[in-house]
């Protein structure tokens, strides 16, 4: 469209329902229609025809967030901590929290089902601040166990970057977990930290002045920019697990995480690998000078209950 001597260019997203075979009056087709289009949106095409699972898959997913609403009020969210490891002396640098939920019904649900609705909903808001405070109470029941302030890392959600009250969130956070004898780090991932980096910079050059180590999780999934990572208050760079695993199957791969550590270490950020689980990844790691192990060959993710073994184990 030519409006006022300006080109508009105008997409659209449809979702189509038909009459009679999707439905047989008009209250129920528009409603079949509207799931076909929300699944065309979710799914980035232009044009989806309404199929039964569109409507199956929109029941499930308010009934897990129904749930998930009913987690949080029960306290069925618990925090599994897997250890990172320095590459030089072999000793425990830190923990990330990861979460967990142990339904009463189902068991336990992977992160990958239930975390992208608290995305949707804005579930996440409470249940990061909630991982926040958890984290100074596990630390309180470690104090005996750590002989040295223990690091434990927190993975941060974009609505919880973008709230007002992240840095007080933050501040109150490291209070409490400072006073128990552990430090806080918080974990981004690269996609979220590049969305709006002038915004976000200012939050986290305050929470950086804490003492605050940040880290930019699955790195090399996104476009970062390489004047906009010089500008960060980043410590360090956290590789993709699946760059990781293709080291020993692809000498690309090989190539990028090489080029990964010699970058952080040009910008004087520090380098953690994700998903190390044989020898040979760590002894490539090792010769390409990677400062911190993650992953199955050094610990897989423990309840708050095993990490004092954890912490003997690597005293």
């Amino acid at each position: 469209f030519l409006v006022e001597g300006e080109e508009l260019r105008v997409s659209a997203t449809a979702g189509v329902a038909v009459f009679p075979v999707d439905a047989q009056n008009a209250e129920a087709l528009m409603a079949n229609a509207e799931a076909a289009l929300n699944s065309a949106k979710s799914q980035n095409v232009p044009l989806l025809f309404y199929g039964p699972e569109m409507n199956a898959q929109a029941a499930e997913s308010l009934r897990m967030e129904n749930r998930l609403k009913r987690a949080l009020e029960n306290d069925e969210l618990a925090l599994w901590y897997q250890p990172k490891i320095d590459v030089r002396t072999g000793k425990l640098t830190g923990f990330e929290a990861l979460m967990r939920w142990m339904d009463p019904q189902a068991g336990m649900i992977s992160p990958a089902k239930f975390i992208p609705i608290m995305e949707q909903t804005g579930l996440i808001l409470d249940a990061g601040n909630w991982a926040l405070s958890q984290v100074a109470r596990d630390c309180t029941t470690w104090r005996d166990a750590a002989k040295t302030a223990l690091r434990i890392a927190v993975n941060v959600s974009p609505l919880q970057l973008r709230a007002k009250e992240f840095v007080a969130n933050v501040i109150d956070a490291a209070d409490s977990i400072e006073k128990t004898g552990g430090l806080l780090d918080l974990e981004i991932t690269e996609s979220v930290i590049m969305e709006n980096v002038d915004a976000g910079s200012p939050k986290l050059q305050t929470v950086r002045g804490l003492g605050t180590h940040i880290y930019i999780d699955d790195f090399g999934t996104g476009y970062s920019s390489l004047a906009y990572i010089a500008r960060l208050p980043i410590y360090a760079l956290k590789i993709d697990r699946s760059f990781v695993v293709g080291m020993t199957q692809s000498e690309d791969a090989r190539g990028i995480v090489n080029s990964v550590v010699s970058l952080a270490h040009a910008l004087k950020l520090r380098v953690v690998a994700e998903g190390v689980e044989t020898e040979v990844q760590a002894d490539l790691l090792r010769k390409m000078a990677c400062d911190e192990f993650q992953g199955y060959l050094f610990g897989k993710p423990v309840p708050a209950t095993d990490v004092p073994a954890i912490m003997r184990k690597f005293s």
